[in-house]
């Protein structure tokens, strides 16, 4: 089981740790996870197998603090895409644009290592391997009970960036 080495472990106890942490990334990687839901639950489980925690659940719509619990559902972003007037390369910026919005280009980049999330475009490119791992088939109900991404004023993104700060530096 992997456990964290004390620190007066001696280098050799480290052997095989890395080994054991990808076996652990290789299977939490491929879940579909919000700040809710099933891929939150799934994802404590596995943690649950190498760590000691208890998980709480606590229901839709309960007020905690000064906020309440959200419907089980998701983050929802949107990113944009530009090509600038005086971009050297227009119309090389125009095909990565054509590219990115077409069925592939969302296959693609809906599961590149980095993003792994729903494609804008629904004739995305994708296996059914992948299309299980997103969950395609459950994505109309996700949908309204999704949440915009934060985006926040720069008073809100200036006390983040204090309190990140101060989390590195403790």
């Amino acid at each position: 089981m992997l456990q964290r080495p004390d620190s007066s472990a001696h280098p050799s106890s480290l052997e095989g740790l890395a080994d054991e942490a990808e076996v652990l990334l290789d299977r939490l990687f491929p879940i579909c996870r919000s700040l809710t839901g099933n891929g939150v639950r799934q994802t404590l489980a596995i943690l649950s197998e190498v760590a000691e925690f208890e998980v709480k659940e606590i229901a839709s719509g309960t007020a905690v603090y000064d906020w309440v619990i959200p419907d089980e559902g998701g983050i929802r972003w949107m990113q944009s895409l530009a090509v600038f007037e005086t971009s050297a390369r227009k119309d090389l910026a125009n095909k990565f644009v054509q590219y990115v919005l077409s069925p592939d280009g969302q296959g693609r980049l809906a599961t590149s290592a980095c993003y792994w999330a729903m494609p804008a475009n629904a004739k995305a490119t994708l296996t059914g391997a992948q299309k299980k791992t997103l969950r395609w088939d459950e994505q109309p109900s996700f949908l309204p009970k999704s949440y915009h991404y934060l985006s926040p004023d720069p008073e809100l993104d200036n006390a983040m960036l204090e309190v990140w700060t101060e989390f590195l530096n403790a």
